[in-house]
């Protein structure tokens, strides 16, 4: 690797931060493995003693989660449950977990304004700004569109360049993406890292280091050398929600997984519905037999 990318001092243990194209906890590089856990207003923490015991060391969040009420967020992009966030990531930390904390859900969807964006934004980043185990993911997929709405829009790159600016503001020190498929403009206006989202292809497992390499190989192309995070692959479809149209085997997530470590990718997320509505269930209760054994494969990798 070039010469790793400039850090502060953390300010606490256990504390994530970047060098090169690894992510590091307290200087030592390490690989993040982690599991979708968006709906982390209602978290619990016998799922972050599990996750512990079976050597996964991130969890993806939602600050914005808008389905069943989940969002930290308010009106005009308020927090009204920063304590709850606050607790949830210190809980993360006493067991050795970071937390990606994915600010906002999307393209600006369902009538929220820009000014929204930026006060989400700011708000998140001030309510976690002591919290070493953290780094953010301005807007999941930012410049994808959601079907049958005439009014969406994508984020720019120069609206990506103001979030960037307020949370350097109020977590100096914190590394920065959002989720999106290219990686040189993202790169090129001043995130951290990137965190492709892959096609969801029949063999998107096999195929992984090779989608790997590819984007290594565009940001080398210029200049550039920075963490590669594979965030939300593919996932079990559900008896619910059957959009994916699969039933992916362990097999096919370990080597996805074994996949993404061989081709030099900073962190890898197991997708699962089970984080999506936590009310009255806990994540775990809601793997399904080949989710749950996979858990247990991963964590023994």
């Amino acid at each position: 690797d070039p010469t790793p990318n400039p850090t502060d001092t953390c300010p606490a243990s256990p504390c994530v931060r970047i060098a090169g194209t690894k992510f590091t906890i307290d200087g030592t590089p390490v690989f993040l493995k982690g599991i979708s856990y968006f709906d982390a207003l209602h978290w619990r923490a016998s799922d972050l003693d599990q996750l512990q015991a079976n050597n996964f060391n991130l969890i993806r969040i939602f600050a914005d989660w808008p389905e069943n009420n989940g969002s930290f967020l308010g009106a005009q992009g308020s927090m009204r449950y920063g304590d709850t966030l606050q607790r949830l990531v210190r809980a993360a930390a006493a067991r050795g977990i970071m937390v990606d904390v994915t600010i906002l859900n999307g393209s600006p969807t369902y009538g929220l304004s820009f000014e929204y964006a930026k006060n989400a934004t700011r708000n998140v980043a001030r309510t976690l700004a002591n919290e070493a185990n953290v780094f953010y993911d301005l807007a999941n997929e930012y410049p994808v569109l959601p079907k049958n709405c005439s009014t969406c829009r994508a984020y720019s790159h120069s609206e990506l360049s103001q979030l960037l600016a307020i949370v350097r503001a109020e977590h100096p020190g914190a590394s920065v993406t959002a989720s999106g498929n290219n990686p040189v403009a993202e790169i090129g206006i001043g995130l951290d890292l990137v965190a492709p989202h892959y096609r969801r292809s029949p063999d998107w497992a096999s195929q992984t280091d090779d989608r790997i390499r590819g984007t290594q190989a565009t940001l080398a192309g210029a200049g550039y050398y920075v963490p590669i995070y594979l965030q939300e692959e593919n996932r079990r479809a559900t008896s619910s929600e059957d959009r994916e149209g699969n039933n992916i085997s362990q097999s096919e997530f370990l080597t996805a997984y074994r996949n993404a470590v061989s081709a030099g990718a900073a962190g890898w997320n197991f997708h699962t519905r089970a984080g999506f509505d936590m009310r009255s269930r806990s994540f775990f209760a809601q793997l399904d037999s080949i989710e749950r054994s996979t858990i247990s494969a991963l964590g023994r990798e």
